[in-house]
């Protein structure tokens, strides 16, 4: 495993009672270009990967006192933020049940002391490979779910404006017969032929820009690890919406954000989404009120981004039918700067394997909340640990 620099070193929590043997994991590890905590039990070790906002790999004993080995397992398989880590267990145990309970509790591989230390090395680096190719599988589903999610957004946006047009057409029709049946001047008649044509042409343009934002907004929602300082993209999301903030008479606030804190997302359009939120924030708000901006880690490395505003609120059902249209009038009634509504937003959020939750009661304000799971957030303090 060749050396990096120490944010890119793989981390390693080693947990067996046996001080020997987590020394000479240790003495290995160290030699492979990896980050080593040890523990001598599964408590121990499971309080390490909790306050660890990043690891890469478990190393685990069965047989350990307090909290085994199996106890350990099922607490990392049952936390969102580790929930993918991989696990090998290492254990003198060899017979069949041993191995059966550990991989049915989530252990990813398994080997049997004493170790070959000549092939260890080579099986670490086949299954840090193998989950990195599950981590980039996971990616590209959530990629094509969240795609699917925004074509029949934009397509039933798309429909809707169609048919909005189809009905002007319609009216402009009757009141070109209603011209000619009663012998109206010719100038009034040309000039409906004319409005028909614009109507025409505006339908026809509406279906090549929903297939064109369609394709770009499919092609945003590309997730990646390409780690970006969440100060810049909350930033960048305030600086989207400064015109309609200055038209509104809203300002929006950064209140809080920890500024060292990074994120493994797609920039633009996470930054899309959440300027989105602002937006509807500004529009709806007083004037003179302010709209704030926030995140915050958590304990246990999930990340909110969280919008605050004083409008007029809604009711749970109301935008519980935003977040979840069933049909054309529901989108119709979604007015929104970038086209598309928040089921744009919660399509993005799902893609980076968040959520969006909107919190609002009448006359009490809207609260929009963005969450980040812990696979995707650093903190700057972490590359340094």
């Amino acid at each position: 495993m060749a050396e990096h620099k120490t944010m890119d070193r793989t981390q390693v929590v080693v947990a067996d009672d046996d001080p020997i043997i987590r020394q000479l994991f240790e003495s290995k590890l160290t030699q492979m270009g990896c980050d080593v905590q040890s523990a001598e039990d599964g408590g121990a070790a499971w309080k390490l990967l909790r306050n660890n906002k990043h690891v890469d790999l478990a190393i685990v004993d069965l047989d350990m006192p307090n909290v085994d080995g199996f106890s350990l397992i099922q607490c990392v398989r049952g936390h969102p933020r580790t929930k993918h880590l991989p696990i090998i267990v290492v254990t003198s145990r060899t017979d069949a049940k041993a191995i059966q309970d550990a991989f049915g509790a989530g252990a990813t591989s398994f080997l049997t002391k004493p170790l070959h230390w000549s092939t260890f090395s080579s099986h670490i680096e086949y299954l840090m490979r193998l989950t990195h190719a599950a981590h980039q599988a996971r990616n590209l589903a959530q990629r094509a779910e969240a795609a699917v999610r925004i074509k029949d957004v934009v397509l039933r946006r798309t429909l809707e404006a169609g048919a909005c047009g189809t009905e002007r057409i319609h009216e402009i029709l009757h009141r070109l017969a209603s011209t000619i049946r009663s012998g109206g001047d010719v100038e009034s008649a040309f000039g409906l032929i004319d409005e028909l044509e614009r109507e025409t042409l505006l339908i026809q343009n509406s279906l090549v820009q929903g297939q064109s934002m369609s394709k770009a907004l499919c092609s945003r929602v590309n997730v990646d690890d390409v780690r970006v300082p969440l100060m810049n993209l909350l930033a960048n999301a305030q600086i989207r919406v400064q015109q309609r903030s200055r038209e509104h008479n809203v300002p929006v606030s950064i209140v809080r954000v920890p500024e060292d804190a990074y994120i493994a997302c797609d920039p633009e359009g996470l930054s899309l989404a959440v300027s989105h939120l602002l937006d509807n924030a500004v529009r709806y708000s007083p004037e003179g009120r302010t709209v704030t901006l926030e995140a915050d880690v958590h304990p246990d490395g999930m990340l909110t981004i969280v919008i605050n505003d004083d409008g007029p609120g809604m009711e749970p059902d109301f935008y519980a039918a935003r977040l979840h249209p069933t049909d054309e009038s529901e989108f119709q009634e979604q007015n929104c700067s970038e086209g598309v509504g928040l089921p744009l937003v919660k399509a993005i959020a799902e893609a980076h394997g968040g959520v969006l939750e909107i919190r609002s009661m009448p006359d009490h304000g809207t609260t929009a909340m963005l969450v980040v799971p812990a696979d995707r957030v650093r903190l700057e303090r972490d590359f340094a640990a």
